[in-house]
C-alpha cells in the first residue's frame, strides 16, 4: 500500500494540488480551499494521506451530536468541535479536558 501510494501522489499534486495553489495565487482561495489534496504541502504528506485513505479496511465518520454526547458522557470541560475544512481537509476533532486531570 505504501508503494501505491507513493506512486498515486504525484498524480495527486499534479491533478489537484498544483491547480488548487494556481487558482489560490489567482485570487479564487476560497474555490481552491474546496478542492482535494488543495492545502496538502507535499508529496510526502499526500501519499501518507492516500496510504491512510485507501490502506484501512473500515471507515466510519461520526455526526457532530455524537462527538458532543461522547464529551458529555466522558465528563469533558472545555469541550469543543472543530470544523477542520478550514485547516485544508474535512472532518471533526474532538476536544476537552478532564476534570483533575
Amino acid at each position: 500500500m505504501r508503494a501505491l501510494a507513493w506512486a498515486g501522489a504525484p498524480l495527486v499534486f499534479l491533478g489537484l494540488t498544483l491547480p488548487a495553489r494556481v487558482m489560490s495565487h489567482l485570487g479564487a482561495r476560497d474555490l481552491a480551499l474546496h478542492v482535494p489534496y488543495g492545502t496538502f504541502p507535499d508529496l510526502a504528506s499526500i501519499a501518507g494521506s492516500l496510504e491512510d485513505r485507501f490502506g484501512v479496511p473500515y471507515e466510519h465518520r461520526f455526526p457532530l451530536r455524537d462527538l458532543e454526547a461522547w464529551a458529555r458522557g466522558a465528563g469533558l470541560t472545555d469541550a469543543k468541535v472543530v470544523d477542520c475544512f478550514p485547516f485544508g481537509f474535512s472532518g471533526l476533532v474532538l476536544t476537552g479536558r478532564k476534570s483533575g486531570a
